[in-house]
């Protein structure tokens, strides 16, 4: 029984992967680095990626008729060893069921080999995301067979996550413990192949309930320098299991440069590679501050040592977030060293650095890479009898001349004046990573194609070395209200009178800005412009040069802005994500007229009402929009951490009217439901009571903020405050 429900789980999991929309994630943004190989001429219609496409955007709009017309009528849809078919029925069944779970999807490549398009997926749908310790998710590949415009075959091998495994045996134990008879119906339609949209919903149900079921005593916090500890010994034992275990299931880390937010991409760096390198780390003289410790972090073995600090917050004995960066100095270092170490082995005919190059060019860092690293550093050291003298130091006035030539080549977009200021093989870490001439050619390229700006100020020559602030912006990031990316330190080195390497560090709310405004950017041009979505991710197929792939993205990015209903979503994704300049960025510059409930105003009155909404961390949850013309109405619903359950709600409702002038927000009115206005006045009425006992001063300092000397921000962190004093008062 409990084998047979574990399978329908696996199932639910994976057997989909074809079900849901291809959200492919944006090139990096905001500048990614296409294909340098030599155009394709396009191939006559159809294009069997664009029909895979079509395919997956029908399923993510879940259109099932529209979906099922691009299958051949014997097409057969075939999931691991579990079914294969061509029952039309069956098929359709398969998708409502999807639709039921609302899976949604990530796509990380796509392949044309003619007649076939292969995809590499990452998928979650309701029950994995609502699960009870995370949001699980199924790695797959996908495969398309298109003959004659028309999808033949789709064929899925799946690879779910081993904490999806844990989490579904947790679910079947509680089904069969809490209701034996539903756990025999679902084993029955499992075997019977009886999947529909009743049984999708129903699912989605059960999985809810459970999770409620499990909502009970929160796990206690673990002593995050014993966390560290565990953290060292599993990256010194090698043992990939240990390691991904000490995060939890939502978490955002930096490691060693690469940034990582899902569990699957854990399991290969660094540990894979820094086995077959034979790496050792030690965390030491760490310092802890409630539930975030910082310690220094050494990476030692054969090729090198590497002195980087690592800091680690924890939640429910879990780390969240992990911040463990590739210091610049660090990285231009071993990228010196291996240079170096490259052109000896390439002179020595070392076969081991074939092995390193050819492997890493492809971006394949594994046990063998390593291992041949570590071979080559070995020989390497063994012939080494000197060390080269270093170059000497060029005066102060030509470092900062080369400097400006390049914020002037890039802002006439002369890409052959850019790419003639850096060195062979300079490293390139500022709107995007590249290495190599050809490479930064790519980048900027594409960058020229959004109409870029760039700007350094404060620029301040030492050595070899220039520091300088930056500022980027382009005609996208104007287009939907970004305010630009602010580059806090940008640090070149030149030698030789070229640009050996720039590192550039973004501020943090702008770098989050970008990268999840061109999310959802991909996300609206794969639904709405899906003939150019697909161009653009396949630049070379198309026939695109790196300039006319920006200006392709640019275009996009352009019609997108002026539609309300994407408008909308990037002003809840800017103030969920605590941006409150990219919030005010989308609102009219004059003329602004603002309700939320009872406060109504202009924008210095919105920017205060938003400012104290997040300061007790609330958040809008917006739904079920519909547009008209110029015209934006949803839901809106806002959640907090203490004041909403206080007023013995769920969340407080909204009715949001958005209206819109020039592409930007120049009415926002939202009347609160009558019910929950209700409640919240009571609680109020009942909190003033309670505080004007227990925390007088506070309470007064609630009431007269302006009087008190606090922000409008500061007063919605007070008012969390006396919220959480007053629920545990009433334990």
């Amino acid at each position: 029984m409990k084998g047979q429900m574990l399978k329908l789980f696996v199932v639910l999991a994976v057997c989909l992967s074809t079900v849901v929309g291809c959200m492919a994630p944006p090139p990096p943004t905001p500048i990614p680095v296409p294909p340098t190989s030599t155009p394709v001429p396009p191939t006559p219609a159809p294009d069997p990626l664009a029909i895979a496409i079509a395919y997956q955007d029908a399923i993510a709009r879940h259109d099932v008729d529209a979906a099922l017309a691009l299958l051949t009528d014997d097409a057969t849809y075939g999931w691991g060893d579990y079914f294969t078919s061509s029952d039309k029925t069956l098929i359709r069944n398969w998708l409502e069921y999807a639709a039921a779970l609302n899976m949604q999807t990530t796509v990380n490549d796509c392949k044309l080999t003619d007649p076939t398009v292969t995809c590499d997926w990452r998928y979650v749908e309701e029950c994995g995301r609502i699960g009870a310790t995370g949001n699980f998710g199924v790695d797959a590949t996908v495969i398309f067979t298109v003959k004659e415009g028309k999808i033949s075959r789709i064929v899925v091998a799946p690879n779910p996550d081993p904490e999806y495994y844990k989490w579904t045996q947790a679910f079947l134990k509680w089904l069969e413990d809490t209701n034996p008879a539903e756990a025999r119906s679902f084993t029955q339609a499992l075997d019977t192949l009886k999947f529909g949209r009743e049984f999708g919903e129903r699912l989605s149900e059960l999985c809810k309930e459970h999770a409620e079921s499990l909502k009970a005593t929160p796990v206690a916090a673990a002593d995050p320098l014993n966390v560290v500890n565990a953290l060292e010994d599993a990256l010194n034992r090698y043992d990939v299991e240990a390691y991904v275990a000490l995060f939890a299931d939502q978490f955002d880390a930096n490691v060693l440069g690469d940034q990582v937010t899902n569990k699957a991409d854990l399991r290969y760096w660094p540990i894979d590679y820094g086995q077959g390198l034979g790496s050792k780390t030690r965390f030491s003289d760490c310092k802890v501050k409630e539930n975030t410790i910082t310690c220094k972090g050494t990476i030692q073995n054969d090729c090198s040592t590497n002195e980087l600090p690592i800091v680690v917050t924890l939640k429910d004995g879990k780390i969240q977030k992990m911040d463990w960066p590739l210091l610049p100095d660090v990285e231009s270092a071993n990228h010196e060293s291996l240079a170096a170490m490259g052109d000896w082995a390439t002179k020595q005919g070392v076969a081991e650095w074939s092995t390193f190059d050819g492997l890493t060019k492809m971006g394949v860092w594994s046990h063998e890479a390593g291992a041949a690293l570590l071979a080559v550093c070995r020989k390497y050291k063994a012939a080494a009898s000197t060390t080269p003298a270093p170059s000497s130091s060029a005066p102060t006035s030509d470092l900062l001349a080369i400097i400006k030539a390049y914020q002037d080549a890039v802002n006439q977009h002369d890409v052959d004046a850019v790419t003639a200021l850096f060195a062979d093989r300079a490293i390139y870490r500022m709107s995007a990573g590249a290495v190599g001439r050809d490479e930064i050619r790519e980048v900027e390229d594409w960058q020229a194609g959004l109409n870029d700006r760039l700007e350094f100020t404060d620029c301040k020559a030492e050595g070899n070395t220039v520091t300088c602030k930056g500022f980027l912006t382009d005609d996208c990031e104007k287009a939907v209200g970004g305010l630009g990316v602010r580059l806090d330190e940008v640090t070149f080195k030149v030698d030789d009178g070229k640009i050996q390497n720039v590192y550039g560090s973004a501020s943090g709310v702008d770098s989050t800005r970008s990268d999840e405004n061109g999310g959802l950017l991909i996300a609206w041009a794969q639904s709405n412009r899906p003939e150019d979505y697909a161009k653009y991710i396949n630049p070379t197929k198309a026939g695109h040069t790196a300039r006319q792939n920006g200006q392709l993205f640019l275009q996009m990015c352009l019609q997108a802005a002026k539609d309300p209903l994407f408008l909308v979503e990037l002003w809840g994704a800017a103030f969920n994500r605590d941006d409150l300049d990219g919030v005010m960025g989308l609102f009219v510059d004059n003329g602004l007229s603002f309700t939320m409930g009872e406060i109504s105003g202009d924008k210095q009155v919105a920017r205060d009402t938003l400012e104290y909404i997040k300061g007790f961390n609330g958040k809008f949850d917006i739904t079920d929009c519909k547009a008209k013309g110029q015209q934006v109405v949803c839901a809106l619903a806002l959640v907090d951490d203490y004041c909403v359950k206080a007023e013995g709600l769920k969340a407080v409702n909204y009715q949001a009217t958005f209206k819109f002038k020039d592409n930007r927000i120049q009415t926002l009115d939202a009347k609160m439901a009558a019910a929950d206005g209700s409640a919240v006045s009571a609680f109020g009425d009942k909190l003033g009571v309670w505080a004007t006992a227990n925390r007088p001063e506070d309470w007064k300092k609630y009431q007269d903020p302006a009087a008190a000397g606090i922000t409008p921000r500061q007063n919605g962190e007070l008012v969390a405050t006396l919220c959480k004093d007053y629920l545990d008062s009433q334990k």
